[in-house]
């Protein structure tokens, strides 16, 4: 699944909210239309909305959770083998500095 940091899954977040809040107003707007098909799709759309709701709250908590156990490895692994940390980070610096060097 995609970082909670990268712009298309923020992008994406931010649209599903606004879908939400435009389908809980006009969910709440067609309260006045009295028609037992029309209650019926009303209340199966706000049981949908519910439930879509649940389920992106519990995709950001999951995306946390393992944002927090992967912080944690890394975090283990620096502790356990700190020259090979170092020696990762100095080739990754020379690396970058490469091909930032080249343009």
């Amino acid at each position: 699944m995609a970082q909670s940091s990268d712009p298309q899954y923020a992008q994406l977040n931010q649209d599903i909210r606004v879908l939400l809040e435009a389908l809980d107003g006009v969910l709440s707007s067609s309260s006045d239309i009295a028609d037992k098909e029309t209650d019926a799709l009303r209340l199966k759309a706000q049981e949908t909305l519910d439930e879509v709701r649940e389920r992106a709250g519990l995709t950001v908590q999951q995306e946390q959770c393992h944002l927090r156990q992967s912080m944690r490895s890394a975090d283990d692994y620096v502790h356990e083998k700190p020259w090979q940390s170092i020696g990762i980070a100095a080739v990754a610096g020379v690396i970058a500095g490469l091909l930032l060097g080249r343009r």
